[in-house]
């Protein structure tokens, strides 16, 4: 099923959602990883890393958590300071 423009474009305004790609991104791109390289440490599909970075679907808190173990990160290093 194609996902919506709307779905789509609500996804990239979400602000915690962008900040969360960003880290995730700058936490990867620190250990040098490539998008491969994470989603084999992560226990994913290449695809599933391209998608959460581009905003086409929104990780669950599974996956999240996923992501930070394989990044030697806490979760929330992956979320603003309030």
């Amino acid at each position: 099923m194609k996902k919506s423009s709307i779905y789509l474009e609500e996804l990239r305004n979400n602000e915690h959602l962008r900040f969360f790609v960003s880290r995730l991104i700058f936490l990867r791109k620190k250990k040098e990883w490539s998008q491969v390289m994470l989603s084999k440490e992560a226990g994913f599909s290449l695809n599933k890393v391209n998608e959460i970075e581009n905003f086409t679907v929104m990780p669950t808190l599974d996956t999240i958590c996923k992501l930070a173990q394989a990044l030697d990160s806490d979760v929330g290093e992956l979320f603003p300071k309030k």
